[in-house]
């Protein structure tokens, strides 16, 4: 089975039945009269794959007050982290649980299923390919500047998914209203272990303390996006079971997923 292609389609109403057509490409921007530009042309048609998971549930093991997360959140503090990351450098095993705890919290104040207005630049997936990440944000403009929606696989295969990860964290952080993140198949435990993550948080900062706060991230993400009530965003798929957007707006997602 297939999830790793990101993929966005068209919805009028949250009742809607949800119906699979073609593959989606890396990067799109949904303008405010909903074309979507895809290199250079414009099309009306949007898409959908399909992928199916179970569930398991997961507890938070990262111990970290609210005064540190209030603290260590400031305006200036994640300025200058975002630049450190800009420069693909690691942040301080403290600071990532500072930041991920933080992240968690914004997070998890959203729904399943993001609303979003146009216009929008819709990226997929990035898979710890730091300078991809950088060429993307010069062709489509930096944060603020630029609304983003990324469809998940933010890490493994690449060398710098850590500095991928925790970049698009601060920028979520420092500017929630603008930087829009949904979950793939690659935000799990189970797939970071098999695909690079996992060894890459190992290699940098000698233990799994680092790989446990992102993945206690990956519960908080949301599943998908509709962007101007129209535009149904995925990352790679809808489990068979699932007919309507009002289903997932039910699913309890802060827990570990697994691929069936």
């Amino acid at each position: 089975m297939k999830a790793d292609s990101s993929s966005v389609s068209t919805s009028s109403t949250s009742s809607e039945k949800l119906e699979e057509t073609r593959p989606s490409v890396l990067v799109r921007r949904i303008d405010d009269n909903n074309e979507v530009e895809e290199g250079g042309t414009t099309s009306s048609t949007q898409t959908t794959t399909s992928t199916s998971t179970t569930t398991t549930s997961t507890t938070s093991t990262s111990d970290v007050s609210s005064a540190a997360i209030n603290s260590g959140t400031r305006t200036a503090d994640l300025d200058r982290q975002i630049e450190t990351l800009m420069r693909c450098e690691c942040l301080s095993e403290q600071e990532v649980k500072v930041l991920c705890a933080k992240a968690r919290e914004i997070l998890m104040q959203e729904g399943n299923v993001q609303r979003i207005d146009a216009p929008v630049t819709i990226c997929g997936d990035v898979h710890g390919q730091f300078h991809d990440l950088m060429e993307l944000f010069r062709v489509g403009g930096q944060v603020p500047e630029t609304n983003y929606l990324f469809l998940g696989d933010f890490v493994d295969r690449g060398f710098y998914s850590v500095e991928t990860f925790l970049l698009l964290l601060a920028l979520k952080i420092r500017y929630p209203d603008r930087m829009m993140l949904i979950r793939g198949n690659h935000e799990s435990r189970q797939i970071t272990q098999v695909y690079g993550f996992y060894d890459e948080c190992l290699r940098k900062y000698g233990s799994a303390v680092v790989w446990r706060c992102c993945t206690e991230v990956f519960d908080c993400l949301s599943l998908s996006a509709v962007i101007n009530g129209r535009i149904f965003c995925v990352h790679g798929g809808l489990s068979p079971s699932i007919q309507t957007i009002d289903q997932i707006r039910t699913i309890d997602r802060k827990q570990e997923f697994f691929l069936a």
